[in-house]
C-alpha cells in the first residue's frame, strides 16, 4: 500500500559500501531534516535498519552495486585509475543497469518520493534523474565529484597511468539503454552527480577534487571529539570491511601484546575468538568518540575516512591499512599531513604490522605532533553537522 501523503516524503538510497559511516550519515541527514520529510530507506546492507528504523517509516533492501575494480589485490592493470572506473563496469552491464535503474524508479512511485538523497547509489540517481524528481548526492570528498567537473582524475598516476574505461564510451552506452526509460542525455560521466544539492562529509585534505570544490564540507563527525592529554595506554582497533580475509591482518591481532580495544564487527566468531584468547579486549558495539580519544594513544584501522577523520580532530597517530581504493585514497592524504603511517598490501605481513604499532605506540614525539595539528582540523569542521545539513539543503527546502 502507498504511503498516505500526510507530508513530503524522501528516499535515502545506498547501494554500495560496506562501512557503518554510511548508515550513520544518512541517519544523520534524516534527523538533521525529521521536521521537513517523512523518510524511507533502501539500503543494501541487511544491518541498515539497526541504525535507520527509528527515523524511517520503512527500511528495505535493495540490489548490491559491486564496485568491480577497487580491491588491491588486483593485478595493476586491472585495478580502477580513477572513482568513475570503479562503477563503470556495472553501468556497462546492460542487463544489469535497466534492472537496477528500473527497481528503483519503481520504489519511487510506490513510496511517492519527492525528493532521492543518495549515498553511494549511482543508479538511483539515474532514475531520479529519469523521473525528473529531485536529488540529493551524499557521501565523501572522493566519490562525490564537484559540479563542472570534466572527467574523473588518476588518483594513483604513478601506479595507474591511464583509466580502465573511456568515460565517454560509458556515457553512450548508459544513455542507449537507459533513453528508453525516460533518462536524457548526460554529457560526461560526472552528470550523475549533477544534482541539485552536494552532502560531502568529511575534511578538504581527503578531496581528490579540491582545486574544483566549491561546496563546503559537512563535519565528518556530529560533534567535535574531545583533545586527549596524551595519558590514553590502548591502541583502538577498528577493522569494518574485508580486512578479515587478509590472514596477516588477523595474524597481527593475534599476536598483538599492547593494551588494546578491538570492534571488528566483519570477523567471524572463530578469528574474534582466537584473538579474545590472548587477553585482548573485543567489544561487540561500536565505540563512542569520547570513549575512544579517552583511552587511546593511537588507532589502527584500515583507513576508513571517519575514523582517521576522528584521529585527525584528536590528534591521535594512526597506522593504516587501506583494503580497497577509496581507502588508500584517504590513508595517502593522511600519511601527508605526517600523522598517519600506511602499510601498503603489497609489503605488509603480521611482522610488519605489529612493528609498525609498537613503535607508534611507544612514540610519544607521535602523539605530540598529531596534537599539534589538530587544531587545524577542528578549525574546519566546528560548525555542528546537523546545522551544516540544514544550511545546504536549502536549496530543497
Amino acid at each position: 500500500m502507498p504511503p498516505r501523503r500526510t507530508a513530503l516524503r524522501a528516499l535515502l538510497a545506498n547501494e554500495t559500501g560496506g562501512g557503518r559511516g554510511h548508515l550513520l550519515a544518512m541517519a544523520s541527514v534524516a534527523t538533521a531534516l525529521a521536521d521537513r520529510y517523512a523518510f524511507d530507506a533502501a539500503v543494501h546492507q541487511p544491518w541498515a535498519g539497526q541504525v535507520l528504523a527509528s527515523l524511517c517509516d520503512s527500511v528495505f533492501r535493495c540490489n548490491r552495486l559491486v564496485w568491480t575494480l577497487s580491491s588491491p589485490d588486483l593485478p595493476p592493470e586491472a585495478r580502477a585509475a580513477t572513482w568513475g572506473d570503479t562503477f563503470s563496469g556495472a553501468l556497462r552491464h546492460r542487463e544489469f543497469l535497466t534492472s537496477q535503474v528500473k527497481w528503483w524508479q519503481d520504489v519511487i512511485f510506490a513510496r511517492r518520493t519527492d525528493l532521492v538523497i543518495a549515498d553511494n547509489a549511482p543508479c538511483a540517481l539515474l532514475a531520479a534523474r529519469s523521473l525528473g524528481v529531485p536529488s540529493v548526492a551524499m557521501g565523501l570528498p572522493m566519490t562525490v565529484p564537484p559540479p563542472g567537473l570534466g572527467g574523473y582524475p588518476l588518483l594513483f598516476p604513478e601506479q595507474r597511468p591511464t583509466p580502465v574505461f573511456d568515460e565517454a564510451e560509458t556515457v553512450a552506452q548508459v544513455y542507449a539503454t537507459l533513453a528508453p526509460h525516460g533518462l536524457l542525455p548526460l554529457e560526461r560521466l560526472t552528470d550523475i552527480h549533477a544534482v541539485a544539492v552536494h552532502l560531502v562529509r568529511g575534511l578538504s585534505v581527503f578531496d581528490p577534487y579540491a582545486n574544483c570544490r566549491r561546496t563546503p564540507f559537512i563535519p565528518p563527525l556530529p560533534h567535535l571529539p574531545p583533545v586527549p592529554d596524551g595519558s590514553g595506554e590502548e591502541v583502538f582497533v577498528y577493522f569494518s570491511t574485508r580486512e578479515h580475509r587478509e590472514q596477516d591482518i588477523v595474524e597481527a591481532l593475534e599476536r598483538l601484546d599492547l593494551p588494546a580495544r578491538l570492534y571488528l564487527p566483519a570477523f567471524d566468531p572463530e578469528q574474534r575468538a582466537r584473538i579474545r584468547s590472548t587477553a585482548r579486549h573485543i567489544v561487540d558495539a561500536p565505540v563512542s568518540p569520547a570513549e575512544i580519544v579517552g583511552r587511546a594513544r593511537m588507532i589502527l584501522c584500515a583507513a576508513q575516512s571517519g575514523t582517521v577523520s576522528l584521529a585527525l580532530l584528536a590528534g591521535l597517530p594512526v597506522v593504516a591499512l587501506p583494503v580497497d581504493l577509496e581507502k588508500s585514497v584517504t590513508a595517502r592524504a593522511a600519511e601527508a599531513t605526517g600523522t598517519c603511517r600506511v602499510l601498503w598490501p603489497a609489503t605488509r605481513d603480521a611482522d610488519a604490522i605489529l612493528q609498525a604499532v609498537r613503535a607508534c605506540h611507544d612514540d610519544t614525539a607521535a602523539g605530540r605532533r598529531a596534537r599539534s595539528l589538530a587544531p587545524r582540523f577542528r578549525a574546519e569542521a566546528a560548525e555542528e553537522a546537523h546545522g551544516a545539513i540544514r544550511r545546504l539543503m536549502a536549496p530543497v527546502l
